[in-house]
């Protein structure tokens, strides 16, 4: 007889979840170890990262002094441009002035000629020469302005000529120096962003938070479907075709508020003994033919002696006796005891594996035992 319901192991999500959360207290402390780890590390690598006051005074000291230097080149640059204008200004007077010696020369050489002209007519007289040496004196006195005019021009407009370029050198400094002065100004920026920054710490305390309540429900799910045991007679009914006659295991009445709502979500409740076992004695009555039943399971025998010497005064003389035998896997005497036998499984939550129980039922099956059915310990 073939006692298994199903040849795959099947997963019970409600039996999943209510697993997962007994381990409540595991799952926070991962939780609290793997944020309290983020979160420290984050602290504690920005605070190595403080900012060096002595770094950003020093820094600040250069751009002040960049600063200076840049104020000077403009009031230079300025400066240069006043004079650039004045320059100008001085050209156009001086132009204005030799256009004025000009007309000047131009009248005294007509009167010259005109005194030449009364000496070649044959006029002789002293003012008319004093009069000629006189005009000649004068033109010589405009030539000699009219020369310092233009060379004052060709120093005004040499000079206008060199006043850009040392304006466009002084630019370009105060441009490097500026570009200097924001470097500076993002170094210092750096160093202030690098201190500790509590929105961060808690951010990432958060995201350890999260990741070690991932890690914990993975650990502990990969734990249940390694641990394939019994955990209780609904687990078993789902398992197996062999109908469960008593369930002793009930759960313990747990002191933590978390545990006993745990267990109440999960309908279990402390077993009532007494009943289980009344229920058990009326199943056995109901099941077993004539002759007596062996206890026979993977639980420890002194488990079933225990049972054996509870069910006694609880079946009263009515119906089958019950005995103990070792576990038929263990040794051959063992087999030959439960060959064609009637059998009650006892079996322990939480420690009888799935592989146990179907090798044990596998065995009863082909030595001809009648498994009546199964007390959960």
């Amino acid at each position: 007889m073939y006692y298994r319901r199903k040849a795959e192991y099947e997963i019970d999500l409600k039996d999943t979840v209510f697993y997962l959360l007994r381990k409540w207290r595991g799952i926070l402390v991962t939780m609290l170890a793997v944020a309290v780890l983020m979160g420290g590390y984050t602290a504690w690598s920005q605070w190595g990262a403080t900012v060096n006051e002595k770094s950003i005074a020093s820094l600040k000291k250069e751009i002040a002094v960049n600063q200076a230097v840049i104020n000077g080149n403009n009031a230079y640059i300025a400066d240069q441009e006043a004079r650039l204008a004045a320059n100008a200004d001085l050209i156009a007077a001086e132009e204005q002035k030799i256009t004025e010696l000009k007309s000047t020369r131009q009248l005294l050489v007509q009167q010259l000629e005109a005194c030449k002209a009364r000496q070649a007519g044959g006029e002789r007289s002293e003012d008319l020469a004093e009069l000629v040496i006189r005009l000649d004196q004068q033109i010589a006195d405009v030539d000699a302005r009219l020369t310092q005019c233009d060379k004052m021009i060709l120093a005004l407009q040499k000079e206008k000529s060199t006043i850009p370029d040392a304006i466009m050198d002084i630019r370009a400094a105060s441009k490097k120096v500026n570009t200097t002065n924001n470097t500076l100004k993002a170094q210092i920026a750096a160093l202030q962003a690098v201190g500790l920054n509590p929105k961060d710490v808690a951010g990432k305390t958060v995201v350890g938070a999260v990741l070690g309540l991932l890690l914990a429900l993975v650990v502990d799910v990969v734990r249940y479907l390694a641990d394939r045991k019994v955990r209780s007679a609904a687990r078993w009914q789902l398992e197996w075709t062999v109908p469960v006659l008593g369930d002793l295991h009930g759960c313990p009445l747990k002191k933590n508020a978390v545990d006993r709502w745990i267990d109440r979500m999960a309908g279990e409740k402390p077993a009532d003994e007494p009943l289980q076992l009344a229920m058990t004695a009326a199943g056995i009555r109901n099941c077993a033919q004539e002759g007596a039943v062996l206890l026979v399971g993977t639980a420890d025998q002194a488990a079933m002696e225990q049972l054996r010497e509870k069910m006694v005064p609880v079946m009263d003389g009515k119906g089958p006796a019950l005995e103990v035998t070792g576990n038929p896997l263990s040794s051959p005497e063992a087999l030959l005891q439960v060959k064609d036998r009637q059998i009650l499984l006892v079996e322990e939550a939480e420690k009888a594996s799935f592989r146990q129980v179907q090798n044990l039922l596998d065995t009863l099956a082909r030595s001809g035992a009648k498994v009546l059915g199964v007390v959960i310990l």
